[in-house]
C-alpha cells in the first residue's frame, strides 16, 4: 500500500479493467519463487551421462565435489540412487536442478536388484510429495517438488537389440516417469544403422586452435555437438528446455503422480467413523456432561484469577512494607543523627560557660 500523502496516479483515458496485466503479473511471481526440475540419468558406465548432461545445461554439474558415477561405483558392489540440487541462473531467472544419478546400473553379474531398486525410489518420491499434500500444516510456497520431472534413459551403440535389464527397467519405470530415450555414442554407428532413428550424442569438449566448439575427436575426423548433422544435442536441450520443461513438470504431476495418487487412495481410503445418531438420553447425558465440564472450566479460570491476583497484592504488600521499614530506619539514623548532634552542642555551650 502506497503512503497516505502519496497520489496513486490513474489515467482516466483507460476504462479497461487491466486483465492484459495478470501475465507480467504471473511472470514476476515465478521469477521471485523461481523454478524446479527434478533430472534422472538412468544407463550403463561409461555411456557418457556426465557429459550429456553437462552439455544439455552448458554447466559443469559434475565437479570435484560430484565426481562421475564410474569413480562413485569403485567401492560398491550394487547399484545406488544419489541425488544432489545445483543453482543455476540465466538472464536473471533462477532454476535449482536436482540431477539424480543411478551409478552401478548394469554394471554387475548379478543385476536382479537394480530396477526394484529404481522403482523403489520413485515410488518414495511420489509418497514424499503425497505426505506434503496431506499435510495438516502444508505450506505449498515452500514445499518442494520432490517428483522426477524427467528420465535420460542411456542405450548401449554395441547392442543390436535392447538389452534384457533395459527393458525390464523401461516397463517398470514408464508410468511413473517421463522417459527420453537416449542412443549413447551414436556417431559411431554406421549411416545404415541410424537410419530412421533418432539420435541424441554426448559429447566430450574440445577447442579447436580457430573456434571453441563441443566436440568428439576421432582418427578419421571429428563430431562437432552443436552440429545438427552430426549429432541431434541442440534438438534436445531445444525439447526439453526451451519449449516443453514445463509440460514435462505438469505432466508428471498430473499424469504420473495422479496415476499414483489414485491408487494409493484406492487401496489405503480415508476412513471416518461411522455416527450413530444419538437418542434422547445419550444427547442428555452428553449435553449435561458439556455443561458440567464448562462450569468446572469457568471455576479454574476464576481460581487461577483469583491465585494470580492474590500473588500481585502479596508482592505489593511486601514491596510496600519493605518501603515502609525502609524509610523507618532512615528516619531513626536520621534522629540519632540529630540527637548526637544537640549533645555535642550542650557540651560546647557547657563548656564555654565554665
Amino acid at each position: 500500500m502506497p503512503p497516505r500523502d502519496e497520489k496513486i496516479q490513474v489515467d482516466q483515458r483507460k476504462f479497461e479493467p487491466g486483465l492484459a496485466t495478470i501475465p507480467a503479473q504471473a511472470y514476476r511471481k515465478a521469477l521471485k519463487s523461481g523454478f524446479r526440475f527434478n533430472l534422472m540419468a538412468i544407463g550403463e558406465p561409461s555411456l557418457g551421462k556426465t557429459s550429456t548432461v553437462n552439455t544439455i545445461f552448458k554447466s559443469e554439474i559434475y565437479n570435484e565435489q560430484f565426481v562421475s558415477s564410474t569413480q562413485r561405483i569403485a567401492n560398491s558392489d550394487s547399484l545406488i540412487v544419489q541425488e544432489f540440487d545445483l543453482k543455476l541462473k540465466e538472464n536473471g531467472v533462477p532454476l535449482i536442478l536436482r540431477v539424480i544419478d543411478c551409478p552401478g546400473y548394469g554394471a554387475f553379474i548379478d543385476n536382479s536388484n537394480q530396477v526394484p531398486t529404481i522403482v523403489s525410489y520413485l515410488d518414495g518420491r511420489h509418497r514424499r510429495q503425497f505426505d506434503q499434500e496431506m499435510d495438516i500444516d502444508r505450506d505449498i510456497e515452500k514445499n518442494d517438488d520432490e517428483l522426477v520431472h524427467c528420465c535420460l534413459f542411456f542405450f548401449s551403440p554395441n547392442c543390436r537389440t535392447v538389452k534384457e535389464l533395459d527393458l525390464e527397467c523401461l516397463k517398470a519405470i514408464h508410468n511413473k516417469v517421463n522417459v527420453i530415450p537416449i542412443i549413447a555414442k551414436a556417431d559411431s554407428l554406421t549411416l545404415d544403422e541410424r537410419h530412421d532413428v533418432s539420435l541424441f550424442d554426448e559429447e566430450k569438449k574440445e577447442e579447436p586452435e580457430s573456434k571453441p566448439v563441443a566436440m568428439r575427436r576421432y582418427t578419421f575426423g571429428a563430431c562437432e555437438i552443436e552440429n545438427d548433422e552430426h549429432s541431434d544435442m541442440r534438438i534436445l536441450r531445444h525439447l526439453m528446455i526451451q519449449t516443453h520443461l514445463v509440460d514435462l513438470v505438469n505432466s508428471t504431476k498430473n499424469e504420473k503422480y495422479g496415476n499414483f495418487r489414485e491408487h494409493w487412495l484406492t487401496k489405503h481410503p480415508i476412513k471416518f467413523p461411522e455416527k450413530k445418531p444419538e437418542t434422547t438420553e445419550e444427547l442428555k447425558k452428553r449435553l449435561d456432561k458439556e455443561l458440567k465440564d464448562e462450569i468446572m472450566g469457568h471455576k479454574e479460570k476464576l481460581q487461577r484469577i483469583q491465585a494470580d491476583m492474590e500473588a500481585v497484592f502479596q508482592k505489593k504488600l511486601q514491596e510496600r512494607r519493605m518501603k515502609i521499614a525502609e524509610g523507618e530506619r532512615k528516619l531513626e539514623e536520621m534522629q540519632k543523627a540529630h540527637r548526637e548532634h544537640m549533645k555535642d552542642e550542650e557540651n560546647v555551650i557547657a563548656i564555654k560557660r565554665k
